[in-house]
């Protein structure tokens, strides 16, 4: 038996927290148990120190992005005021930049707040058509089929595994041209299960391949995709894209065995 962080009165009065093991052992014939019990309250104390300490500094964060939108919407909307009635074209030029950076601002700040919730909360098993379906909602389109394989496994992810699908699913909206179709399958291998989620559009190009999951400045097209990447991998899972240049886009989830179950009767 293993317990940790148990509360234990010393002689002299005082609480401590203590780790107690136990194993059963033969000796002579006969079975003994032997107890090792250790002393971590200064390990527990510094956790619950790190604890509160990551939890305020989370609300100041909260906190100073709140206020940083604020302004940055003030900023925008003086911009736009300032462009109406203007004549000179390099001055135009100018406003158009300006406001343009500013919303570039707007989006990479909201982007930081999801980023910011990864691993925050315990992993847990989750259908996968279930959070394919909330996440083709969030996109807002209504001029793309979506098609889920039946049969839908389970997946042991991060609770931010619904932005993996809303990442990709909103990637192929936004850049897959003219996509009307996207299918979801599962395939199974001896060591794993590939989630695929494939498009009817036009692909990527092969230099667009090489940084599609990597944040790179100026690049606001991978942002989401470099999410979804950070969110699978916190729970051993990788993605790669193998689709063929206009032919669509083909993106595979790859789930270790450990990191999925089927046969489960789903509760959407």
């Amino acid at each position: 038996m293993h317990y940790k962080a148990i509360p234990l009165v010393t002689r002299s009065g005082r609480i401590i927290d203590v780790e107690f093991i136990s194993n059963v052992n033969s000796l002579n014939g006969h079975q003994i148990i032997q107890c090792t019990i250790s002393d971590i309250s200064d390990r527990m104390r510094a956790e619950r120190a790190k604890i509160l300490a990551r939890k305020n500094l989370d609300m100041f964060s909260s906190m100073i992005r709140h206020d940083i939108l604020n302004q940055l919407m003030v900023v925008s909307g003086s911009l736009e005021l300032a462009g109406y009635g203007i004549q000179e074209p390099d001055l135009t030029k100018h406003l158009v930049r300006a406001q343009t950076a500013t919303k570039t601002i707007q989006r990479q700040i909201i982007f930081t707040r999801e980023y910011e919730n990864l691993g925050a909360d315990t992993p847990t098993w989750q259908h996968v058509s279930t959070v394919v379906r909330r996440a083709f909602l969030e996109v807002e389109t209504e001029s793309i089929i979506l098609n889920i394989q039946q049969d839908s496994p389970e997946v042991f992810a991060d609770p931010l595994f619904e932005k993996v699908f809303y990442h990709i699913i909103n990637y192929s909206y936004k850049y897959g041209e003219k996509v009307t179709r996207i299918e979801v399958s599962f395939d199974y291998t001896p060591t794993a299960l590939i989630i695929t989620v494939a498009d009817n559009g036009i692909g990527i190009s092969p230099e667009n391949k090489t940084h599609l999951f990597e944040w790179r400045s100026g690049n606001e097209k991978t942002l989401g995709l470099f999410l979804a990447q950070k969110i699978l991998a916190s729970t051993g899972i990788t993605i790669r894209e193998t689709g063929e240049y206009k032919k669509g886009i083909r993106f595979e989830i790859i789930v270790p065995i450990d990191g999925f179950q089927t046969g489960l009767k789903q509760t959407s």
